[in-house]
This record gives C-alpha cells, sequence and structure tokens, in this order.
C-alpha cells in the first residue's frame, strides 16, 4: 500500500491517496480491536500454559497492555502509509506506551522509563532474534543472517504457539 501511495502522491492524486490511506487506517483498526478482544479473552488462559502456573498473575497486565496494540497501529499506519510516502519518516520511531522505542537501523534502545528496566531489555534484545529481527545484521545494515535451518526451527517453534491460538474461542463459533 505504501508505495501505491506514493505514487498517487506523487502524481498530486492527493483525494484518492487519502482515501485509500483511510480506507487502510480502518481495516487495520478493526483487525487491531479484534486482536485486542482476543488477547483479553486468552490472557487468563495462556499465561499459565506459556510460562506456568506460578505465572497466572500475569494475566491482568497482558490484558492491561492489549490496549497498546490499536495505538501501535495507528502509529504504524500512520508512519508506513503516510510519513513515508511524504518523505517524513526520518526521525519517526515506533514506540509502545511503555516507553520504550526500537529503531533496528540504527541499532539502538531508547528507554526514558526505567521501571521494570530488565524486562523491558530483555523483551526488546529478542525482536533481534525473532523474524523481524532476522532481516538486520549486527552493524543494522538490511542482510538475512539466518540460515535455512534457523527459519524452519523458528517456524517449527512458533506453529505451537499458532496451534495455541487456534484453539482458543473468544465466542461460540467464532
Amino acid at each position: 500500500v505504501c508505495s501505491k501511495l506514493t505514487f498517487l502522491y506523487a502524481k498530486k492524486k492527493k483525494v484518492v491517496a487519502d482515501e485509500k490511506f483511510g480506507k487502510s487506517l480502518i481495516i487495520s483498526m478493526i483487525v487491531a480491536f479484534m486482536i485486542f478482544g482476543m488477547i483479553i479473552a486468552i490472557a487468563p488462559e495462556f499465561a499459565p500454559f506459556f510460562w506456568g502456573d506460578d505465572f497466572a498473575i500475569c494475566a491482568p497486565l497482558m490484558t492491561g497492555f492489549a490496549v497498546t496494540v490499536p495505538i501501535w497501529t495507528v502509529g504504524e499506519v500512520i508512519r508506513t502509509q503516510y510519513l513515508l510516502s511524504h518523505s517524513r519518516d526520518r526521525e519517526y520511531i515506533s514506540t509502545f506506551v511503555v516507553g520504550v522505542a526500537v529503531n533496528a537501523v540504527v541499532n539502538i534502545i531508547l528507554i526514558p522509563v526505567y521501571g521494570a528496566i530488565g524486562a523491558v531489555i530483555g523483551h526488546e534484545m529478542t525482536h533481534g532474534f525473532n523474524d523481524q529481527g532476522s532481516q538486520f545484521d549486527k552493524f543494522g545494515n538490511v542482510k538475512n543472517w539466518w540460515t535455512p535451518q534457523d527459519k524452519k526451527d523458528f517456524n517449527a517453534r512458533t506453529k505451537v504457539m499458532a496451534d495455541f491460538f487456534s484453539g482458543i474461542h473468544a465466542l461460540p463459533d467464532l
């Protein structure tokens, strides 16, 4: 969508581009609120399943942080479909409500909030080793450093999570 919007804005078709941007934002928000609802619905079952019974207390935290999904979605749609197409993305960094920002291109982590800093740093560091982080080398250059076996192993492990979430129904027949 971003390249199409960039093309439309470059051709001075602002009305059409703005229309497509608006539709994209609406669709993204619908999906974000569905994810938000699913997180709230599964948190009580997911936390003990994934981390163990001692972590059941984390379910309310997951529910509380679920509100970041729609907020983050709005920011990302604006960044990728408006700011990029207007060449205004240079200083923009995705930021969650907790105050953490990660920019893989320049390989930095900004943490203006110091509460639970160990968990925040640990969480953000894992992004360097997931399928998104695999696209950048240690210098921040776009270069996939995973072997085919790494990708296969990653997909096998994430399938466990996909299967778990596929078995949860927030509402009957949904």
